[in-house]
């Protein structure tokens, strides 16, 4: 289904993405990888379910990685505070750029 969160392969390893066009409802769909990386064309039956930290697991000064919405890329990160349900504040370790970022786009 289009918007759903799914792990897709590239490169040998499963990576977290984000299907982008059901290509007709066949075999096969687009996926975006999270974090960067060229889009593709995956067979539906080599998705699985995605994997994503648990919110007991994301701790305030905690370091991780979290994509930065300018340019949607992986960077390591410290969470300053907790902004809602499953949404974190978190400065970009080295930039000093911050933003509130989901969880889904937090890594350990």
């Amino acid at each position: 289904e289009v918007g759903q969160y799914v792990e897709a392969m590239s490169g040998g390893t499963y990576v977290n993405s984000v299907v982008r066009d059901a290509l007709g409802g066949g075999p096969t769909c687009h996926v975006a990888f999270l974090g960067g990386g060229e889009d593709a064309n995956c067979l539906v039956s080599t998705l699985r379910p995605p994997r994503f930290l648990k919110s007991s697991e994301v701790l305030v000064g905690g370091k991780f990685e979290a994509i930065f919405s300018e340019d949607g890329l992986w960077y390591g990160c410290t969470v300053g505070s907790v902004e809602g349900e499953g949404m974190y504040h978190v400065t970009y370790d080295g930039y000093g750029n911050s933003e509130v970022v989901s969880i889904k786009h937090i890594r350990a």
